[in-house]
């Protein structure tokens, strides 16, 4: 039987004299018919001219016609053969692969139910309809996953709570463009007619969903007028974005009444939050980072900073000299010596500094205690400073 199946099927989808039907009329009423459209062209429409597949041509009203369907290739020869294959699951399983073969999913879908129908254990059957042996039942993934507590987000299986942050992450990406967007406008409008109320609309901005945008205009901003509109923007902002960008330009601007805009900022917010930041920045390879970090750090005014200062008092720093022809000289300040080098070849200098802005720092933290750059003379009022009540730190007693 298997052998004879598959002859028929060959020869109803290869035979060269086969006649195949291009088109299904589908009525109002809800039937089908299958044939060639004779008259497609017909304007205004009034009938349909059909040639069905049994033979002979019909005509149909146009009111009672809901559409045609055109048929790919596939489809005009499943048509053609269907009403010839045997109704058995022998018969279903064959017409069901070469379904699959020729991309008609929906129609393998049919002859796999019908399978499944006759015989519920049909293991092909299950498998081809996305079934699984779960548990000594047959389950399919989708209802599977289901039960575990998983959902369908955009073609793949996930949980809640990691769609619900992924959602949440679209929202705020949505809303941060939006200020990208606005603040854009209004920065182009500075200078121009407009441009006293931009200069106003920027500097009102709160919503802390502003501060990537904000602190990319500050990176990019040459005007000291609208440099204070941002930082005073980003001071009111409780967002971490907004934190490291004030961190940042205290650290990094070259205009001093700038970093110190940004110092009073973050003093004003609360000086925890940036502390460490700036206690990271004590071992930058600039010094010129160490003493700005300081001076921070005295302005937030945390004593937890005055032992990563102790440690900062006396630092080293490598730099590149020469390469620039004879008689070159580097000079370095904030208690470095200079250098003169001559020659074209470049050297690495290491220089020793004793970081005034630290040792400022140092004396506003801890009440006016000086004992200059000597850091085990700090770490010793350190440890007796810290000590508590009544410990007696000296040998013998």
């Amino acid at each position: 039987m298997n052998r004879v199946f598959s002859t028929l099927l060959m020869f109803a989808i290869l035979a060269p004299n086969a006649a195949l039907c291009a088109e299904v009329l589908v009525l109002k009423s809800g039937g089908k018919i299958h044939g060639d459209w004779l008259n497609p062209d017909q304007s205004p429409r009034k009938s349909y001219l059909f040639r069905v597949a049994a033979g002979g041509q019909l005509t149909i009203a146009g009111e009672q016609v809901d559409r045609v369907l055109q048929l790919t290739l596939a489809e005009q020869r499943y048509a053609k053969f269907l009403p010839n294959m045997p109704d058995t699951i022998e018969g279903q399983w064959k017409m069901a692969q070469w379904c699959k073969k020729n991309g008609l999913e929906k129609q393998r879908q049919t002859h796999l139910e019908a399978i499944l129908k006759a015989d519920p254990e049909h293991v092909e059957a299950r498998r081809g309809l996305g079934f699984s042996r779960r548990d000594d039942r047959w389950i399919k993934t989708d209802e599977y996953m289901r039960e575990q507590g998983f959902v369908r987000y955009r073609g793949s299986w996930r949980l809640p709570l990691d769609v619900q942050r992924e959602q949440q992450k679209k929202s705020v990406e949505e809303v941060e463009k939006k200020w990208r967007h606005d603040l854009k406008i209004w920065r182009g409008q500075i200078g121009k007619r407009r441009g006293a109320g931009a200069l106003e609309r920027i500097s009102s901005v709160r919503d802390p969903f502003a501060a990537p945008a904000m602190a990319y205009l500050l990176d990019n901003e040459s005007n000291p007028q609208l440099k204070e509109a941002y930082i005073g923007a980003l001071a009111t902002m409780n967002s971490s974005v907004a934190t490291s960008a004030l961190v940042k330009h205290s650290l990094e601007q070259r205009d001093e009444r700038i970093r110190d805009l940004c110092r009073d900022a973050l003093k004003r917010r609360g000086g925890r939050a940036s502390m460490h930041s700036f206690i990271k920045a004590l071992s930058s390879s600039e010094n010129y980072r160490v003493n700005r970090a300081a001076a921070a750090l005295a302005s937030v005014g945390d004593r937890n900073a005055v032992l990563p200062l102790i440690d900062a008092l006396v630092t080293t720093h490598k730099y590149k000299v020469g390469g620039g022809g004879a008689g070159m000289t580097t000079s370095f300040g904030n208690g470095g010596s200079g250098l003169s080098t001559g020659g074209n070849k470049p050297k690495i200098v290491t220089q020793l500094y004793q970081n005034r802005a630290v040792l400022a720092a140092l004396v506003v933290l801890t009440d006016g205690a000086n004992l200059g750059y000597d850091k085990a003379a700090w770490r010793r009022w350190y440890t007796r400073s810290t000590a508590p009540a009544g410990l007696t730190l000296r040998r013998g007693e």
